[in-house]
């Protein structure tokens, strides 16, 4: 006999929403108004905001409704000669602004558009990061504390070193700091994934926990609604940094719906939390590797007489807590090793390149008795900062937004930003639950086996996300043997290991690859003054590769013909 069964309605199959009869033809211009509304008339070559709807659980409809902000540059001509093209500037964190940076011939004929993953943008309800923070008319004789500055539930606690992403403040090699920022990381995690905004009631009476329901694997199908949702049987993908993942993961998970792939400054394409620790401290090692090595063998473009001595020294300074600047109450306040990889981390991440020359500047003024506080004042400024105040200066104490976990304005330029995007988003993506003491095991690993700069971002990683609480909802490995995909790495960049952009190209085998000699994070849009005639040569192949399909040859070297510039 023939077995028969029926498939719940929630059944997940790859096909499910491709009827066989499409009666209606929805357009980009045109699109499904139960599904997104824009919020202005659409016109060809102008751009729309809109909102995107989808349930909190897609198997699910009577889950949750969540409003998605998405914005869409509409091609001259409709419908776009090359269909849409989405365009995720990385984070997690970016939004559907993303669209608006984009400029370029290789970009004619698309639609581009973005879109606000589920907790992001000015909209997002609810907002993964908090949304309000407060000034303290004094503090009391014992001092100001964090929860001075904030009432949010997924605000710090209160003596909890600041976190950002790849890097923590504290000495990175100081066990009892680390142990104690990963003993008040683990409370802070169970308070934040408890908080009231998080919890969501469906039609059904069911609660759900917002948390659990913001990975990529979740973007992805909501990539996917908005395809639909503007009937375009294939979409185009750039993704840059994070950007990578998202589009690598679409491009696994729907690969029958794709076009053109570019994934620049890729993720590992199979998310480990201890791996992506162990990527982050072996490219900020490289970082300090190449700084000092580009000193040496041009002494003359560098800041510093004697770069890896003069490099240690700073070290040591800070170590000893003879990096400090006075606060306006007249105390000293201590520059830390990890604030101060923190900031040679922030000075690599310009894919220009000019973060290197400002990096040995910054330490040869902090090597100087004359510039010492300048440099301090500066970098602290940076990174403590609370609604336009140096909290350093003003509180005697460092609180940033790495504690406030929102976006902080203050004097001068922001070198720190909220982190609990990329903890919620990433927590999500990997699987694996670690205690402290299964943390510390890796924090004594690490520091066998990197430099400063490594072991501070390695502790970065572990306080974001390996003791996120929430139960994982990981994707698939990525990958995909019929998708013809160009990724991109940079040799020497700290936010995304070169070694991840190899094994992104080995995950889609019918692809190819590019690598630019140069340094930051992702590969220039136009060049950086010291490199255009490389960058050019890369970017007429990339266009090559959107507007015809045509890929690079494989394995083709954007190759650096000018030293990056280091300083003086």
């Amino acid at each position: 006999l023939k077995a028969s069964r029926e498939l719940p309605d929630n059944f997940a199959r790859r096909d499910h929403a491709e009827p066989a009869v499409n009666a209606t033809r929805f357009t980009a211009l045109s699109p499904d108004p139960k599904a997104l509304v824009w919020h202005d008339k659409a016109e060809p070559g102008h751009i729309s905001e809109g909102t995107l709807s989808v349930h909190l659980d897609p198997l699910d409809g009577r889950s949750p409704k969540l409003e998605l902000e998405v914005v869409m540059m509409f091609a001259e001509i409709q419908p776009a000669p090359l269909g849409p093209l989405l365009v995720h500037c990385g984070g997690p964190g970016s939004g559907a602004n993303c669209a608006l940076g984009i400029r370029g011939e290789e970009f004619d004929g698309f639609d581009v558009w973005s879109i606000s993953q589920r907790g992001v943008g000015r909209r997002a309800e609810p907002a993964l990061k908090c949304q309000s923070s407060k000034l303290p008319k004094e503090c009391p004789k014992s001092g100001c504390q964090i929860s001075d500055f904030t009432n949010c539930s997924c605000a710090l606690l209160d003596g909890m070193a600041q976190i950002g992403e790849i890097w923590a403040d504290v000495d990175p090699q100081n066990q009892s700091q680390v142990e104690n920022l990963l003993t008040l990381r683990k409370e802070w995690g169970r308070r934040c994934a408890a908080s009231s905004k998080f919890q969501l009631d469906g039609e059904n009476g069911k609660r759900y926990n917002f948390l659990e329901y913001v990975g990529t694997e979740l973007l992805a199908q909501d990539i996917d609604a908005m395809r639909r949702a503007i009937g375009a049987s294939k979409i185009s993908i750039y993704g840059l940094s994070y950007g990578t993942f998202v589009g690598g993961l679409y491009a696994t998970v729907f690969s029958e719906f794709v076009d053109k792939v570019v994934l620049d400054g890729n993720m590992d394409p199979m998310p480990r939390k201890v791996v992506q620790a162990d990527g982050d401290a072996e490219a900020n090692d490289k970082f300090i590797a190449e700084l000092i090595a580009d000193c040496t063998s041009l002494p003359s473009n560098c800041s510093l007489a004697h770069p890896q001595r003069d490099y240690d020294k700073v070290v040591a300074l800070a170590r000893a807590g003879n990096l400090s600047a006075p606060t306006k109450s007249g105390k000293q306040f201590e520059l830390t090793v990890g604030m101060l990889m923190a900031y040679l981390q922030y000075e690599s991440t310009p894919n220009s390149g000019r973060g290197y020359a400002r990096a040995t500047r910054t330490l040869a003024k902090l090597l100087s008795r004359d510039g010492r506080e300048d440099a301090v004042s500066w970098i602290l400024n940076g990174y403590c900062r609370v609604q336009g105040k140096a909290t350093w200066y003003h509180y005697d104490i460092c609180v940033g937004p790495g504690h406030t976990m929102r976006d902080e304005e203050g004097p001068g330029e922001g070198f720190a930003e909220s982190y609990i995007e990329q903890c919620a988003v990433w927590g999500a993506d990997q699987a694996g639950y670690y205690s402290v003491q299964d943390a510390m095991r890796l924090w004594r690993s690490a520091a066998r086996d990197h430099g400063e700069a490594g072991l501070a971002a390695a502790i970065g990683d572990i306080a974001g996300y390996l003791l996120w609480p929430v139960k994982a909802t990981p994707g698939p490995p990525i990958g995909s043997p019929t998708v013809r995909a160009v990724t991109i790495g940079n040799l020497f960049d700290t936010s995304t290991s070169y070694h991840w952009s190899q094994e992104m190209r080995r995950a889609f085998p019918a692809g190819s690859m590019m690598t630019w000699q140069g340094v930051g994070h992702t590969m220039p849009s136009s060049g950086p003054g010291y490199n255009e005639g490389a960058l050019t040569r890369c970017r007429q192949h990339l266009r090559l590769y959107l507007q015809t399909g045509l890929l690079p040859l494989d394995g083709m070297v954007c190759r650096e013909t000018k030293p990056v510039p280091v300083g003086l």
